[in-house]
Formats: structure tokens, sequence, C-alpha cells
């Protein structure tokens, strides 16, 4: 059984690019990407710092639908996205806790509803609000989080820092009283 593990575990696979799937031209720099949690066949996809506070939908296949503004919400450093459902309802958190330079002295995790997307794909509205903000600071100082988690289960938003060795998981309430 171990042996079969481990030679299994020895096959790497090349993966190589569709160049018929191309996502929309406005993703200049991908930091982030959630499949829709209503949808299985689209994916949300958000740009990286300092650009217009929108996420866009792309068909699994590559072919672009669209963007959606999020009201409200800035760009600093966008690093990545997560998809849940809670109570019922789709949500979509962008976590915007890149901090490349250790300067930033909070980060803000951006909870959406998840934007109606016709049985066509076509987005119902092009503007959509914070369903909720979570400004939060680190203990012992700045760090540079580019990957998030949404444990709905637990209530728990998991974030793991880049820059530290070994990494630092944190946990922060999804719904902070």
């Amino acid at each position: 059984m171990i042996l079969s593990f481990a030679a299994s575990a020895e096959r790497a696979y090349k993966l190589q690019p569709d160049r018929e799937k191309i996502l929309s031209p406005a993703i200049t720099e991908a930091s982030g990407l959630a499949v829709s949690p209503t949808n299985k066949d689209f994916l949300w996809v958000g740009n990286d710092s300092g650009g217009t506070p929108e996420i866009h939908l792309s068909r699994t296949n590559g072919t672009p639908h669209g963007a959606v503004i999020i009201s409200g919400a800035r760009n600093i450093d966008w690093e990545d996205l997560a998809s849940f459902h809670l109570n019922g309802k789709s949500y979509l958190l962008i976590a915007d806790t890149g901090d490349n330079n250790a300067a930033r002295q909070t980060s803000s995790l951006y909870i959406v509803r998840e934007p109606e997307i016709s049985a066509e794909g076509k987005i119902i509205s092009g503007k959509i609000p914070i369903a909720w903000e979570i400004v939060f600071s680190y203990e012992g100082g700045p760090r540079d989080c580019e990957a998030v988690a949404v444990d709905p289960g637990s209530g728990k938003i998991l974030l793991l820092s880049k820059r530290t060795e070994p990494p630092i998981l944190y946990k922060l309430p999804l719904r902070p009283e």
C-alpha cells in the first residue's frame, strides 16, 4: 500500500495553457479565483492591487461575462477570493490583505452577496454593495497575507501569512459581534 502511494506521488503532470480559453483582458494581474457558489460553470476573478474595486465573471471555459463594481470598497492590495453559503445565501469574500512592504496598519475583508447571474451568464447588476466589512490588524505588526478561506460551519475566516517562517494561520469570526 505504501509503495503504491509512493510511486503515484512521483507522477508529475505537465500543464499546457489552453490558448482558446482567455479570460477578460481587463484582468491584468489575477489575484484571487473562486467558483460561483450558485453556478459551478462560472468563476469570479479579482485583480491585484490598485485597480478598480471590481470582480470579473468568466465561464469555466474562460469566456468573459463582465464585471461588477463593489460599491464602497477600495482595492489597496486585493489578494484572494473565497465563496461560501451562509444561512441559505451565497457570498463572496474579497481579501484586501496584501502588504508587500509590511506598511499597512489595517487590512480589510469585504463580504458581498454573490451578484445575480442569468441563465445565459449575464450579470444582472453592474454594481453591488458590501454586505459587511471586517477591518483588522495583526498582533505583532503588519503581515502580508495572500491566502484566505471561509469555514461557514465554524463561523471562521482563515488567513495565512506569506512572509513569516513558518507561515502563521490566523482566524477571525465571519460575523464579528
